[in-house]
């Protein structure tokens, strides 16, 4: 995709062009959440009783009123039916359509004697952090020097496994460093932070779309060529705890960092950004690298 394009170029303009302004490291989020559906208009602002309704809308009592005026209700139906529903309604009819979608808003709305406020953890598994240690060193049995391999079966590498832009692939930091490597690209299929679901499939989706390789419009470099790049793998996700995923990928961008290498995140959703940025400035430090965040909101 050209906006992933981008992310690189910014590197070449300033490793190979040298163009003066872009010192220090560039970090990428690419936020993938998919977008369901569209909020409704209005949802949750002030919203005005039209005049030629406010004597149907006399009916009601205090609480329907603010309810209304509000705006909480246009959470529950869109604006033009409303409206419909205040100008033909009778009063009781009015009445108990607004007292059943208060009775909505209620059951959806979080409940202190009702709901559980988080999903608990259990606190005495013996593999409580397991979804985050890496593999001990004596563990690895490498068999290979230090630097980035390739898993492509073919030698144009549209098959075998998929890479971001058909990169070579690094696990270890010291394939990093072994590989001088520019830039190392990261899946974190974070879901449960902020907007809606399915953004966990961001990074295969982008692996599979085989595209952050093509040549840039502007400047008609080859980024992949111009740049060493290298598919990172994933980053390991809590799926119970956004806190923890938090934690734990902020010290795997910081781990990342520290290698030289640029930390160029695929989300994922939007809660990615704070570990990512907070991790290149545990490494580099504060103020010494900028923020490229492509949003894949179709708003943006």
């Amino acid at each position: 995709m050209k906006i992933t394009g981008a992310v690189l170029i910014k590197e070449i303009a300033c490793k190979v062009l040298n163009i003066k302004g872009f010192n220090g490291y560039f970090y990428a989020c690419l936020s993938s959440a998919a977008l369901l559906a569209l909020p409704l208009a209005g949802a949750s602002a002030q919203w005005a009783i039209p005049e030629a309704m406010a004597e149907n809308a006399s009916a009601l009592n205090e609480q329907q009123l603010h309810f209304i005026s509000s705006g909480a209700i246009l959470d529950f139906i869109p604006e033009r039916q409303l409206e419909h529903e205040l100008a033909t309604r009778d009063p009781d009819g009015l009445r108990m359509l607004i007292n059943d979608l208060l009775a909505l808003a209620g059951e959806m709305g979080y409940d202190p004697e009702r709901d559980m406020g988080s999903a608990p953890l259990n606190l005495a598994s013996r593999r409580f952090n397991g979804r985050n240690l890496p593999t001990p060193k004596p563990l690895r049995k490498l068999k290979r020097e230090p630097g980035p391999f390739s898993v492509h079966r073919y030698l144009y590498p549209a098959s075998g496994v998929p890479t971001f832009g058909g990169a070579k692939v690094a696990i270890w930091p010291e394939d990093l460093v072994a590989g001088k490597v520019d830039v190392a690209i990261i899946g974190v299929p974070n879901n449960m932070g902020s907007g809606r679901r399915d953004a966990e499939n961001g990074p295969p989706a982008m692996r599979a779309m085989n595209t952050i390789a093509t040549p840039d419009a502007q400047s008609l470099l080859k980024p992949m060529e111009v740049l060493s790049v290298v598919d990172y793998g994933n980053f390991s996700i809590d799926i119970l705890s956004t806190e923890r995923t938090i934690g734990h990928v902020t010290d795997m961008v910081a781990e990342t960092a520290e290698t030289g290498a640029v930390p160029m995140m695929v989300g994922g959703d939007t809660s990615m950004l704070y570990p990512g940025v907070k991790g290149v400035a545990m490494a580099r430090g504060k103020g010494s690298f900028g923020l490229l965040h492509l949003s894949a909101h179709p708003d943006v």
